[in-house]
């Protein structure tokens, strides 16, 4: 499998296993952006890109749509600034650290988390994998604030987030506690 080419994926290496020891790759994509998969997705032909495709496929249908002036008034202002329940008081548009764009940074975390979702209560209805920063500021790259989520869980993850905090801020402690057992021990 590795180095054969799926659409706009290229596998690049083994991933470890899923929890019902399929294994799992790591693939890039044509766009630049990487993703974790499961053989079967690629050969079957499911999974063709990282998501690029589908946003591509979109673009294209959506080019010749015309609203009127009024629709698309009426449809921003439904949906923007403090209409829109994702609303964060303005947070998304803080810049994040110079680290979060590092490819060392961002292969060493999925590979700390083994390439899977760190949440034990994840529905396992998501592939692809996000990093996500435990307290919700951008620019604390830690080790210990950064955890691997699927794209699922991290989107789950935007609505209570004080609830979100504690809870992968656990996770990352066992992780943490979990380490310095290992080290004593050898």
């Amino acid at each position: 499998m590795i180095g054969r080419k799926f659409n706009r994926l290229t596998v690049i290496k083994e991933a470890g296993l899923d929890r019902w020891r399929k294994i799992k790759y790591l693939c890039q994509c044509s766009c630049g952006n990487r993703i974790v998969l499961l053989g079967a997705c690629l050969r079957s032909g499911h999974t063709q890109s990282c998501g690029c495709l589908r946003k591509d496929m979109i673009l294209k249908t959506h080019v010749g749509s015309k609203r009127s002036v009024e629709t698309r008034a009426k449809m921003s202002a439904i949906n923007s600034g403090k209409n829109n329940p994702n609303w964060q008081g303005g947070k998304s548009c803080e810049q994040y650290c110079q680290t979060w764009t590092d490819k060392e940074f961002q292969d060493y975390i999925l590979e700390r988390d083994n390439y899977e979702c760190q949440n034990p209560d994840c529905w396992g209805n998501s592939i692809g994998l996000n990093r996500h920063h435990i307290n919700y500021n951008k620019k604390d790259c830690s080790l210990n604030n950064i955890i691997t989520l699927c794209i699922s869980c991290n989107a789950r993850a935007n609505k209570d987030r004080d609830w979100h905090e504690v809870w992968y801020g656990a996770i990352m402690e066992k992780k943490v506690q979990k380490g310095i057992e290992c080290q004593a021990k050898t």
